[in-house]
């Protein structure tokens, strides 16, 4: 089943940002070969989640996953999805890609209550956060950060790629 738009995800894992292009309205995530979007992540489960367009609106699903399915930092089971949100699966991490989709459909994707200004200059980026004894995760945002364009400018390492992937329906 199709729904009437098309959106992108943006997926950062390892250090390697990949933009899924889809008009599914629903979309597996997880390790299994058979997800739409197929993570390496240790963190993930085969089955791990679900994202969903449904009455308008979209809805992350955790599937039962062995180390749950968070959006901005919170623990969820099944919660509406929104522009600017972040799903954390293990150390990866998935929004809506603001910058590959139009600004009539980031007005629709927005949280209602929020205001929204779309910034091209912030990005989603994953930080090469190392534990080590003593050294307590959670105080990092469990490896999650915004990056303005000039930080990342000074970061940014041969080693980083973009790819861009359509999930056929």
């Amino acid at each position: 089943m199709k729904m009437e738009m098309e959106i992108v995800l943006e997926l950062v894992e390892g250090g390697v940002h990949t933009l899924f292009q889809t008009s599914k309205s629903k979309i597996t995530i997880g390790r299994a070969e058979s997800c739409d979007i197929t993570l390496s992540d240790d963190g993930a489960s085969k089955q791990h989640c679900t994202i969903e367009f449904s009455n308008g609106r979209f809805w992350i699903i955790d599937s039962a996953s062995k180390n749950g399915t968070h959006i901005n930092h919170e623990p969820v089971e099944r919660e509406l999805f929104y522009l600017g949100d972040i799903i954390q699966i293990g150390e990866s991490y998935i929004r809506f890609a603001a910058n590959e989709m139009s600004i009539t459909l980031c007005q629709r994707l927005k949280r209602p209550s929020k205001k929204f200004s779309q910034n091209a200059s912030i990005t989603l980026a994953q930080s090469a956060i190392k534990a080590s004894k003593g050294h307590n995760r959670n105080n990092h945002r469990n490896g999650a950060a915004e990056l303005t364009d000039l930080e990342i400018s000074k970061k940014r390492s041969s080693s980083k790629r973009l790819i861009k992937k359509k999930i056929i329906s």
